[in-house]
């Protein structure tokens, strides 16, 4: 049976138990809501709406230093700021036929090794996320183990959507 991933971060009011700062990134392809000159816009395939800061280190390189327009289908990569803000860390086109079109792709940092039952925790920024690992899921960089997935390992998740099944995890620290 699938469980649907959970996305959690702890009310503002309660100081206690935040959730702590873990590096961390998320990449989808979607179009453009809307953009000003320092932010842009954009609705995630899970339907999420992301703000994300542009700054002179975003890589516009392929819309030739320019920013993409409003209704453009942008690829993009964004970092995870410590106040829990998204900053675009490279902007491109999307690509026709993209197999990652209905992709979101977390990268963060996992809380607790997998185990026998196959759940993923790992947290990107200041969300946690768990999601339970299909046998389908290419684990290529952990040796196709699941459980090879220890605690305190820099991970990339791609979640394919509205399904919210895993289709991967890889090995972050590499990239």
């Amino acid at each position: 049976m699938q469980v649907p991933p959970t996305a959690t971060q702890p009310p503002a009011s309660n100081a206690t138990t935040p959730v702590a700062f873990r590096a961390g990134g998320i990449s989808f392809i979607s179009p453009v809501k809307s953009i000003t000159s320092n932010s842009l816009v954009m609705g995630a395939p899970n339907g999420e709406t992301f703000t994300l800061a542009i700054t002179a280190q975003t890589d516009r390189s392929a819309f030739g230093g320019s920013l993409p327009t409003v209704g453009v289908s942008v690829d993009l990569d964004a970092a995870i700021n410590p106040d829990g803000s998204f900053t675009a860390t490279i902007l491109k086109p999307a690509q026709s036929g993209d197999p990652d079109l209905n992709v979101i792709a977390y990268t963060g940092i996992t809380t607790s090794a997998v185990g026998p039952d196959r759940v993923l925790h790992f947290t990107a920024g200041v969300k946690s996320y768990t999601f339970t690992l299909p046998t389908t899921a290419d684990l290529s960089d952990f040796g196709g183990n699941a459980q090879a997935i220890g605690n305190n390992v820099s991970v990339k998740v791609k979640v394919q959507v509205p399904a919210n099944t895993v289709l991967s995890v890889g090995n972050a620290s590499g990239q």
